[in-house]
């Protein structure tokens, strides 16, 4: 506490919402193999998205539970499916909104380009709830629907506790976004394999 007629020097930062977004943006430009900027700011910004993944993957367990269950026993079932259809799910997304965009009218290649958007976005947001709770199952060695939450929270922490490390964070969190695509694909975002039809 400063004496009367006496100023006391504070330092520190101020963040406003464009300086934050000017380092979101620096840091989606940052290939993965380059080393981060390891500042505060950062540092809360990777947390915050983390807290919004965990939000989003428990919103998830607690609406589709069955469903995101379904998809993550298809991931284990057949990874390498999971996978293959991740990577051709990406490329023929990318390159659908690449041709729309370039041969149809604006008139119809946003809307197009926005309808291919979003199902990337929901497959990878569907297929990550899945891996989180795959994962997860897999550790505590628990697949009762009673022990999904805990699963799905321990395969939140691990997953994205590696997403935290300089360089090989980046590069596993890009490979599960992509096999993320995948499972959502390959499981028809968690469908039943069969339908099943009650006699009159």
């Amino acid at each position: 506490r400063a004496a009367p007629g006496h100023t006391l020097a504070v330092g520190g930062t101020v963040s406003t919402p464009g300086s934050l977004l000017a380092l979101y943006l620096a840091e989606m430009k940052r290939a993965p193999w380059e080393s981060p900027d390891l500042s505060p700011v950062v540092w809360g910004l990777r947390l915050l998205a983390l807290s919004a993944w965990l939000a989003i993957a428990v919103a998830l367990l607690y609406l589709f539970g069955s469903r995101l269950a379904r998809a993550a026993d298809r991931a284990e079932s057949n990874w390498t499916a999971a996978l293959v259809a991740g990577v051709l799910g990406v490329l023929t997304i990318f390159l659908g909104a690449a041709a729309a965009l370039a041969l149809l009218p604006s008139a119809v290649a946003i809307p197009v380009a926005v309808v291919l958007g979003a199902a990337a976005v929901a497959a990878k947001v569907f297929g990550m709830g899945a891996i989180f709770l795959l994962l997860g199952q897999k550790l505590t060695d628990g697949f009762s629907p009673a022990r999904r939450p805990a699963a799905l929270a321990v395969g939140f922490a691990v997953l994205g506790g590696l997403s935290l490390i300089p360089i090989a964070g980046a590069i596993v969190w890009s490979a599960a976004s992509v096999a993320a695509v995948g499972v959502a694909f390959v499981s028809r975002f968690g469908s039943p394999r069969f339908r099943v039809a009650l006699a009159a």
